[in-house]
C-alpha cells in the first residue's frame, strides 16, 4: 500500500478508494499479499500477515462500536512484534 493515496481517480475503478481496495484484499487469505508493501516481502509469515489483516479489517469497520481502540490494537500487535524480534534476533528497546 506504500504511496497509495486515500482517493485516486486515476486508478482503475475498483482501486480508487484505498479503504475499499484494502478491505477487498484483506478479507481473502489468498489476496492478503497483494495489499502488503513489496519492500517487506519475505519479512513476515503468512500467519502474521493474516493476524495483521484481521486487525486492519476491524479498524476499517464502518460500525464504530466494532472498531478497536488504540490500546487494543497495540495489545494485538505486540505479540507479533515480539515474535519477529525473536526470529530476527533484534531485541526491543
Amino acid at each position: 500500500m506504500l504511496g497509495k493515496r486515500a482517493l485516486d481517480k486515476n486508478r482503475p475503478l475498483g482501486e480508487q478508494n484505498l479503504v475499499d481496495w484494502a478491505r477487498f484484499l484483506l478479507i481473502s487469505k489468498c489476496k492478503i499479499s497483494q495489499a502488503m508493501d513489496d519492500y517487506i516481502e519475505g519479512e513476515y509469515s503468512s500467519s502474521e500477515a493474516m493476524k495483521v489483516a484481521h486487525i486492519v479489517i476491524q479498524c476499517l469497520s464502518t460500525n464504530s462500536e466494532k472498531r478497536p481502540n488504540i490500546d487494543e490494537v497495540v495489545r494485538s500487535l505486540e505479540p507479533l512484534q515480539n515474535s519477529n524480534d525473536t526470529v530476527s534476533g533484534v531485541g526491543s528497546s
